[in-house]
């Protein structure tokens, strides 16, 4: 079946949904599904055509033309998109939504008409989807839509309640690899915080707690792993008390490297400010057996069993983060299961098995449609 592939971002721009992409392009590909790849330049000096594991990518300046903006630009890409599928022409649509390109997408749909499937990464908030808005008609164009939890659907429903006709959750997964997850380390404590370093995922409140685990647990440091635009500002938070003997960043880094990351890590925090739809993190640390604190928002509930498998804190609450962490260093036992605990779950729950079989059934599915 060929698939055109809609992404706003994908590597060596790093996500939740970029990281998933590589692995999740090949494993389909290799089930004898054709794929090209559309996505934006993102901000960075890329090649508009590339290639991807032997999978076609396609650059084209969405994100540009919309933030400009530049309504010249704009006809020019929606062209461009419409050009993309006469030349494939697709026997479905995936559409990832994380960014307003889907803009580009509805805007040609006569161009070769085929199936939409649309999924969703993200909570809308206070956005609206009346059929004027590029949100309404996205929701409203395509044939089939996913959620990758149920935070998201619930959230999607608000916004349009008429999805629940077609829909369905599928959770991410994640690849289990066959690996000994290093033991705990409690007496040098490593704390770990991996994702973009923007105010809504929360690294301050995560710097002020550990500031209060430093006074406890002197032997503890903290690692943060990833990059953003308040780099510069955690960094000069993290001079003001005094931390930087014991608080890295490491900056961006490949997704192989990751696990590598987390098995030197005794916690695993996600201070989310925002309800985080499904982190690839949190799937990543369980996997690897290390019990995760993480905000009590969005598809973080879902995703963790409090008391079982991590601890749910309230949100924006450095005190709550630092009592958590102080709980699990100071019972060491009860961490180290909770870590088995999160790994039994993220293999059963979430496994990758699962998630490519519900995307193979719906491709075939909605392409049959055609």
């Amino acid at each position: 079946m060929k698939v055109l592939y809609v992404s706003a971002f994908l590597w060596p721009h790093i996500g939740g949904i970029e990281t998933l992409s590589l692995k999740f392009l090949p494993a389909m590909q290799e089930l004898g599904h054709e794929f090209r790849v559309i996505t934006s330049f993102a901000k960075r000096d890329l090649p508009k055509h590339d290639d991807y594991k032997g999978i076609p990518v396609r650059r084209f300046p969405f994100l540009k033309a919309i933030s400009d903006p530049d309504l010249r630009l704009m006809k020019k890409c929606v062209q461009s998109m419409a050009e993309e599928k006469r030349s494939f022409e697709p026997d479905l649509v995936h559409l990832q939504m994380s960014a307003p390109i889907s803009y580009y997408h509805v805007k040609s749909l006569h161009s070769h008409p085929s199936p939409t499937l649309l999924t969703l990464h993200t909570c809308f908030g206070e956005f609206k989807a009346g059929p004027d808005t590029v949100l309404g008609q996205t929701l409203r164009t395509a044939d089939w839509t996913t959620t990758v939890s149920n935070a998201v659907m619930s959230d999607a429903k608000k916004v349009f309640p008429d999805i629940s006709k077609r829909s369905s959750i599928v959770y991410n997964g994640m690849e289990f690899q066959d690996v000994q997850p290093a033991p705990l380390d409690f007496l040098n404590p490593c704390i770990l915080g991996l994702g973009r370093l923007i105010h809504r995922k929360g690294f301050d409140i995560l710097i002020d707690a550990f500031a209060s685990v430093r006074e406890q647990f002197p032997g503890a440091r903290l690692v943060l792993v990833g990059d953003g635009t308040e780099r510069v500002a955690f960094e000069k938070r993290v001079s003001g008390l005094g931390l930087q003997d014991s608080v890295s960043f490491t900056g961006q880094v490949h997704p192989h490297q990751v696990p590598e990351l987390i098995q030197q890590a005794t916690v695993v925090v996600v201070p989310s400010r925002f309800p985080d739809p499904f982190p690839t993190v949190t799937l990543e640390a369980g996997l690897l057996a290390r019990p995760v604190v993480a905000a009590k928002m969005g598809g973080l509930e879902e995703m963790i069993v409090h008391g079982k498998t991590g601890l749910l804190v309230p949100p924006d609450s450095p005190q709550s983060i630092y009592d958590a962490i102080s709980h699990l260093l100071t019972h060491p036992q009860e961490a180290t299961i909770m870590g088995q605990a999160a790994q039994i779950r993220m293999k059963t729950a979430f496994s990758w098995d699962r998630y490519i079989r519900s995307y193979d059934e719906l491709y075939h599915r909605l392409g049959n449609q055609a």
